[in-house]
């Protein structure tokens, strides 16, 4: 997306490259991931992308819960079954072992990058062990699928902090936490996203065309009139 942009400005002779001029580059928690913070901070770009954690470290939002609750709270089943979280699970990152609440001896299963570049250790328990835990039905959310050909007991992952060196994703905290981070990013919230609930507003929730190409050209349209609208109440020929 970033190149397309830079693309579209050379195209128009606006600038060579735009981001050399240090515009400001901001962007929703959706494109928070490692690659993405990698790729701004080897190219110099001027970016602002917060994680799905920035408002937990904000001073300002520790009521925030309390006051209004979640926002995925009316989007979650009432019937969801909550299981035995990892922190009940004993974790050794010297030895690299893991016990079950039961005191069970885990398997490690792999260790490997999560998405953010950072080192997490797997665990899973034998499925004979499984079987006859007192504590199954509290431990995996669908106890029968123990009994499966091949199956596997409860797993659960570990990040070594010790261990981790330090990402992209950790430069883009710095980022977002910081007094300017979270002015610019706050502004972004007032200028953006009213565009797309106005949108919305118009009757933008899905597209019905298929095709990139039909898409586009659809979004396009929208976007014109969202335009169109806004020089009609605030630009010259309002005046």
């Amino acid at each position: 997306m970033l190149k397309t942009i830079n693309e579209r400005y050379q195209q128009l002779a606006i600038n060579e490259d735009i981001y050399e001029t240090g515009i400001i580059i901001t962007a929703d928690t959706g494109f928070a991931d490692e690659p993405n913070m990698q790729y701004l901070n080897e190219n110099n770009i001027n970016g602002y992308v917060p994680d799905n954690q920035f408002r937990k470290r904000d001073e300002k939002f520790a009521t925030q819960i309390e006051k209004h609750g979640k926002r995925s709270d009316h989007r979650k089943n009432s019937n969801a079954k909550s299981v035995i979280p990892s922190s009940e699970f004993r974790y050794d990152p010297t030895d690299n072992t893991c016990c079950c609440p039961e005191g069970h001896s885990m398997t490690c299963k792999k260790k490997g990058e999560n998405q953010r570049g950072i080192e997490t250790v797997f665990f899973h328990c034998k499925a004979s062990i499984c079987k006859t835990c007192p504590r199954i039905n509290t431990c995996m959310r669908n106890p029968e699928a123990i009994h499966k050909r091949n199956a596997i007991g409860r797993q659960v992952s570990f990040i070594n902090e010790e261990k981790r060196k330090p990402t992209y994703t950790d430069w883009m905290k710095e980022r977002i936490d910081s007094d300017e981070g979270k002015l610019i990013y706050g502004h972004r919230m007032s200028v953006i996203e009213p565009v797309f609930g106005n949108l919305s507003n118009k009757g933008l929730t899905t597209f019905s065309l298929r095709g990139k190409t039909k898409v586009q050209n659809q979004f396009k349209l929208y976007c014109l009139v969202h335009n169109i609208e806004k020089i009609k109440n605030y630009g010259k020929i309002a005046a």
